[in-house]
């Protein structure tokens, strides 16, 4: 009850940029409080469920949104099989939370028309994974990939069944918050995009640093390093903390080398950043291959 009460005493003592953290249900109100007390608000935690912000303010830049992760799942289809024929993509989506049915959404008008072949919805813990496997009997025979969009143990599940009784031996790709599927060691040929790889073997040495001094890593973890890389960035160029003046220089779209990669935001304050394929062998996830 007391947000307003506390930024606004934050802004008395001369703060002029707030970086939200992961509490979903109060970054809302965390966020409205520092835009009306005219400070800089950056989210700096990717979560779900994602916190509401229906906000248009150029105060406001949502680093943590990972809005570009549906593109990078596109990206990654045609690193992991360039030469797909038409028709030959099959999207297996959940839609039991909305926020994880609208990245999948997402990820659906991201991929090339062309290559989709089919599009199923299903219902985790309603739907078991044989029933929603038996109703891709005729699909499954033309599909060459199948991207997964669910949450664990569903992509397990469904991975499991889809190799067992689908007889499907493609490559399967499943988004950033599946990265905390346990696979079984039998698992091969499934890829996870992620903003980090957390299983010490990330191309970029100071994530393996940082995940080396987290309790219970998760890929996400980056982004907070991210948020705080882009700030620190904008400082240092402006000379300033005056928050419409780093405001400014952070939506100029000038890439900046930040704690995980390249950062770029773009002027719909979408952040590009560069992903990671995790190729799962033997039930162990490992780095691949940088994306974007």
């Amino acid at each position: 009850e007391d947000v307003g009460a506390s930024i606004d005493a934050l802004r008395g003592l001369g703060v002029t940029v707030l970086v939200t953290a992961c509490d979903d249900g109060t970054v809302p109100a965390v966020v409205n409080a520092g835009l009306d007390a005219e400070m800089l608000v950056l989210t700096g935690c990717a979560t779900l469920p994602r916190p509401v912000l229906d906000i248009d303010s150029p105060l406001l830049i949502d680093v943590a949104s990972l809005s570009t992760a549906a593109d990078a799942i596109s990206d990654a289809v045609d690193v992991i099989d360039p030469e797909l024929a038409a028709g030959s993509v099959g999207l297996l989506s959940s839609d039991l939370l909305p926020d994880v049915a609208d990245e999948c959404t997402s990820i659906e008008e991201s991929l090339a028309a062309s290559e989709l072949g089919f599009t199923t919805r299903f219902t985790e813990l309603v739907e078991e994974p044989e029933e929603i496997v038996a109703g891709l009997a005729g699909p499954l025979g033309t599909t060459e990939l199948i991207v997964l969009c669910a949450l664990p143990p569903a992509v397990g599940d469904l991975v499991s069944e889809l190799r067992s009784t689908g007889g499907f031996d493609g490559p399967i790709i499943v988004p950033w918050f599946a990265d905390f599927q346990e696979w079984s060691p039998s698992t091969n040929n499934a890829w996870i995009l992620a903003p980090s790889s957390r299983y010490g073997d990330d191309p970029r040495e100071e994530v393996n640093f940082l995940f080396g001094r987290v309790d219970a890593p998760s890929s996400t973890d980056v982004v907070a390093a991210d948020t705080l890389t882009l700030l620190v960035n904008a400082v240092r160029r402006t000379g300033s903390t005056d928050p419409a003046r780093l405001a400014s220089v952070l939506e100029q779209g000038t890439a900046v080398d930040g704690f995980g990669g390249s950062l770029t935001i773009r002027t719909s304050g979408e952040v590009e950043r560069s992903y990671r394929l995790i190729e799962v062998v033997d039930g162990q996830p490992r780095f691949a291959e940088l994306v974007g």
